[in-house]
């Protein structure tokens, strides 16, 4: 009987097995997809929020010039221009501290120094004011902005691409480990009892045979098997009765 008891055992240790095997591949490559969706939104997604809020803020700026100019007195306009340019360097300097993309930091350092270049013309200029001038030192900060910006956005695509991929392919993985783990719980299922049983249906034909002789046969099984103990009993049995007979 120790014997089924620890075919038992294995065979619901197997299952087991089985079982949290499909369960941590779920999960391990469900934590894949996380790990990449996170890397894709502390990165890129990062660097779009960044240049937008340049961009807004440059854009203010703009606006103030633009009004300074109508008044005729854009030197009235520097208190609320010089705000706007502090303003614009927590952005810039969040985007210098999450250089993700190959040549992003080219970009990032030019930027700097195209917008020293902006802030120096509008609040320590010598001349007077050029709105020419004045547009070209813009323009060269906006585009600065924009190609950091597109460089991101186009990677952000392609991240997002190769995430779809990724999880296609996590899926089909689940989809085979699941059916294959699903198929062996079946086959395991089946045969396990038929397994376990398989001794007690031998003893059960020996008895029956044994009966039918008249209790003049021993009732013997392969030696070490399952059901000696209760072959044991069986034979005390089968000579008590033969005695009393």
């Amino acid at each position: 009987m120790r014997k089924i008891k620890t075919k038992l055992m294995i065979g619901i240790g197997i299952i087991f097995l089985i079982s949290y095997s499909i369960m941590m591949v779920n999960m391990g490559t469900n934590q894949s997809i996380v790990n990449k969706s996170d890397s894709l939104l502390t990165s890129n997604y990062a660097s779009l929020k960044h240049t937008f809020q340049m961009l807004r803020l440059l854009n203010d700026v703009n606006v103030l010039v633009a009004e300074g100019l109508s008044k005729d007195s854009v030197p009235g306009e520097t208190l609320r221009i010089i705000e706007r340019l502090e303003r614009f360097e927590q952005p810039r300097k969040l985007q210098a501290e999450n250089i993700t993309e190959p040549g992003e930091l080219q970009l990032t350092n030019h930027l700097q120094k195209s917008f020293d270049s902006f802030r120096h013309y509008l609040i320590a200029r010598e001349q007077p004011f050029s709105w020419t001038e004045y547009n070209l030192y813009f323009q060269e900060v906006r585009e600065d902005i924009l190609e950091i910006y597109q460089m991101n956005a186009l990677s952000l695509e392609e991240k997002n691409d190769a995430i779809k991929s990724h999880a296609q392919h996590v899926l089909s993985l689940q989809k085979n480990v699941g059916i294959a783990g699903l198929a062996l719980l079946c086959i395991l299922l089946v045969l396990l009892p038929l397994y376990l049983l398989r001794p007690v249906d031998n003893l059960v034909w020996k008895l029956k045979e044994v009966y039918e002789k008249g209790f003049n046969k021993k009732v013997k099984l392969k030696k070490g098997h399952e059901m000696q103990q209760l072959e044991e009993i069986v034979e005390k049995i089968v000579s008590e009765l033969k005695r009393k007979v």
